[in-house]
């Protein structure tokens, strides 16, 4: 197993791909923290792993992401990875949003929810990495940081941009360490939220989105957790500072298309 005995912290346990990560890792061995703001979300998790650990956090919360360090290092005494899966496009009302759409809230609240929350868990996770002198941070940006989505306003993407080039800078900075900082930039992902999206869309426009994608399908979690793990593996110890696109191809194809938002609301 690649993460025997291995403390893995994972923000946004409760769901999406935050959550299938969470198995992933437990699967190969790890001691996972499982944080979310949502304790419901994260009940039926901690049922069967009674090895690890969970923490109710706001992670957008300064004193509660370093209250999330505190307790892992209580608990275990060292923090090998860092996932950050934290994020989305739908804390505004409406997620399709043209620029000219856009109100200032709605800008700021992207670039919170999507900003935030990852610079406050890895500048903590940073400090302690450091002393060990080696650990795994690994990122949730999105191909909409790349400006290949459909689905998202341009604040969203330019938060996730903010994602993948926040990853780089941290990786020159805290390589001399030993430490790691990589993202994943998923496609469209069948979570529970976006399965509700695709199952209200047209035929049509179901079609031309597979179309675009070369591997003829959407995303599963399953998917998205695999490259997450790969990039926290001992596997991946030569790789810093790069994003991942997991989009089936999407990202290299790319071809615009014109889906009336309503379809995917």
């Amino acid at each position: 197993m690649r993460f025997k005995n291995k403390v893995v912290i994972i923000m946004g346990a409760g769901s999406g791909i935050g959550r299938q990560a969470s198995v992933v890792f437990s699967r190969e061995g790890a001691k996972v923290v499982r944080v979310d703001i949502n304790k419901d979300s994260l009940s039926e998790l901690e049922k069967g792993n009674s090895s690890d650990l969970t923490v109710i956090a706001d992670v957008m919360d300064e004193i509660q992401v370093k209250g999330v360090m505190a307790k892992t290092l209580e608990a275990f005494g060292v923090i090998d990875v860092l996932v950050n899966a934290v994020g989305g496009s739908t804390v505004i009302d409406n997620s399709f949003a043209a620029t000219d759409e856009l109100t200032v809230d709605d800008w700021d609240n992207l670039m919170r929810f999507n900003l935030r929350g990852v610079f406050l868990c890895t500048r903590e996770a940073i400090i302690h990495m450091k002393k060990q002198r080696n650990g795994k941070i690994v990122n949730i940006a999105s191909v909409a940081g790349r400006g290949v989505s459909e689905f998202s306003s341009s604040a969203y993407a330019a938060s996730k941009a903010g994602v993948i080039i926040f990853t780089k800078k941290v990786a020159i900075e805290v390589g001399s360490y030993g430490i790691t900082c990589n993202a994943v930039a998923p496609g469209f992902t069948l979570t529970e939220r976006m399965k509700r999206r695709w199952e209200v869309a047209t035929e049509e426009h179901k079609e031309q989105l597979l179309n675009s994608i070369p591997l003829g399908r959407l995303a599963s979690v399953e998917d998205q957790a695999n490259a997450i793990a790969f990039l926290a593996s001992d596997d991946a110890n030569y790789i810093t500072g790069i994003t991942i696109d997991v989009n089936g191809g999407k990202s290299v194809s790319y071809t615009h298309l014109t889906l009336p938002t309503s379809d995917l609301v």
